[in-house]
């Protein structure tokens, strides 16, 4: 288990509370109940890593959580808003400057150089950026010789870790990461969960981690298991 657990202490309050939420993806032949009356929470400097069996939803909780997605019922409040009731443009605002987002598919412009990744979410999030800050950020990641490359030259491990820098560019409250470590080999795994690990300490970031490996799951604060649309605390 993570030292994060006793220096987060300085840090309360959930910045998420989901309550009761259920969500249906309504396919015309065949409607599948994805969650059922979801309660979690996601608390300021801890890391949650979410585990299940492929397909059981934990990507529609991101979604649900970023607020891509809407739930049929139930409410998803961050930092006390109910999500629900804003406009689109507010929950677009809400993950340009509060949230990082790190999913599967990658969130890379194609035609911008890594350092340009990370100063467009800057950019997004309403701050100018600076050369020393861009390259400060990529630095962590082990990247700083790659701040010029485009993602076509980047390996998938550099990608990836490309990819976790941007979501932390807005200097977010919560990063909802989706399998961000699972294709990566284990030192490059250790160093983002090192610096995630970090910024929970320091500042009270929020994560919301999905993975199917053990040895990750162990690194987080608190593991919770979905399980037949409904969270279990694991450990």
């Amino acid at each position: 288990m993570s030292q994060i657990n006793d220096s987060s202490s300085q840090f309360r309050g959930a910045v998420v509370s989901m309550h009761g939420v259920s969500k249906t993806y309504r396919n015309p032949n065949d409607p599948t109940r994805v969650l059922e009356e979801l309660d979690l929470e996601l608390q300021r400097g801890e890391i949650t890593c979410l585990v299940g069996p492929s397909g059981c939803g934990k990507s529609t909780v991101i979604s649900l959580i970023a607020g891509l997605l809407l739930p049929d019922s139930g409410r998803v409040f961050f930092d006390g808003r109910d999500t629900g009731w804003m406009s689109d443009t507010q929950r677009a605002e809400l993950r340009a400057t509060r949230i990082g987002i790190v999913l599967q598919s990658g969130n890379l412009v194609p035609f911008l150089t890594a350092a340009e990744n990370v100063a467009l979410a800057i950019r997004l999030a309403r701050r100018e950026p600076s050369t020393a800050s861009v390259n400060a950020l990529l630095e962590q990641f082990g990247l700083a010789d790659r701040a010029d490359h485009l993602p076509r030259r980047l390996s998938g491990g550099e990608a990836q870790r490309v990819a976790v820098a941007v979501a932390l560019a807005n200097t977010p409250d919560l990063l909802l990461a989706d399998e961000a470590v699972g294709q990566l080999d284990g030192t490059n795994a250790r160093l983002i969960l090192g610096v995630l690990e970090r910024a929970c300490r320091e500042r009270g970031l929020a994560v919301l981690l999905v993975t199917h490996s053990d040895d990750v799951a162990a690194r987080g604060s608190r593991i919770v298991r979905l399980t037949g649309g409904r969270i279990e605390d694991a450990a």
